[in-house]
């Protein structure tokens, strides 16, 4: 943006330690001073963000953030020398970092460490810190979501009083000879 803030959306399935590195440059050599941000650090154990080659750095608890067969989404925030990363939906962040010398942003990068396997989703419009997550959907998708998600099909549904319930069923036959 063109205050140097930047808010970053994206998804990503991984059993551990995804990566995101924020760097000035195109290129980061091993020797560039860039930010790295790691979820499921630590066999996913902890989240931290990191400004390498220097001992600025700040973790989190957060055993089990990551999914290893579901893609899960996430926020980044970068505004004057603060850092905070977060899950969709959730106004507060799962870790953030100040910064009083900031590194000016302009690149990304993802990835995984060695012998962790991660599937990225990146500039995921639909993803906000504060996003209601059936404001994308729209009517009996919405209605769905809401009542039957959490609905066990084991349990009957209950009629309140004088109430009438109608349960539609449908079936085929199929002769085979």
């Amino acid at each position: 943006m063109e205050d140097g803030s930047i808010y970053l959306t994206f998804s990503v399935k991984a059993a551990s330690n995804a990566h995101i590195l924020l760097s000035p440059n195109s290129y980061a050599l091993d020797q560039d001073i860039v930010y790295e941000i790691v979820l499921g650090a630590g066999k996913n154990t902890f989240t931290t963000i990191r400004k390498l080659r220097t001992s600025l750095r700040t973790s989190a608890n957060t055993v089990g953030l990551l999914k290893e067969d579901e893609a899960l989404d996430f926020w980044i925030s970068v505004n004057n020398g603060v850092i905070e990363v977060g899950e969709s939906g959730k106004p507060d962040p799962l870790v953030n970092f100040e910064d009083t010398n900031p590194l000016e942003v302009k690149y990304l990068a993802f990835g995984s460490w060695v012998g962790a396997t991660a599937c990225w989703i990146y500039d995921c419009k639909n993803i906000t810190k504060t996003e209601n997550q059936l404001d994308h959907l729209k009517g009996v998708a919405k209605i769905k979501k809401t009542l039957l998600d959490e609905h066990d099909p084991s349990i009957p549904p209950i009629s309140n009083g004088d109430e009438a319930i109608f349960i539609f069923t449908a079936f085929a036959i199929n002769y085979v000879d």
